[in-house]
């Protein structure tokens, strides 16, 4: 079997490096991730909430799907007790 081979010329290289170059992204710390969980688990739990009682309509999903979204629930919950500023 022949082996094909794919040239890219040297400016869609060029283009591409500096796209990448133009949209690297910053580097987040501790607070930035924080933030970011705190201000996202809220709609997330509504969200897994939401998924868990449609697939509780559903024969033989809830077995493993249910258990998997309770822990996922219960492990953000904790990690937004641990992280996230109340009041």
């Amino acid at each position: 079997m022949a082996q094909s081979t794919t040239v890219i010329p040297s400016d869609v290289i060029r283009e591409l490096q500096q796209h990448i170059a133009n949209n690297q992204l910053k580097a987040v710390g501790p607070d930035d991730v924080r933030q970011g969980f705190c201000s996202s688990w809220p709609a997330a739990r509504v969200g897994l909430e939401g998924l868990q009682t449609v697939l509780s309509l559903v024969p033989g999903v809830t077995m493993f799907a249910g258990p998997a979204i309770s822990v996922v629930l219960a492990a953000g919950d904790a990690a937004k007790g641990a992280l996230c500023k109340t009041g």
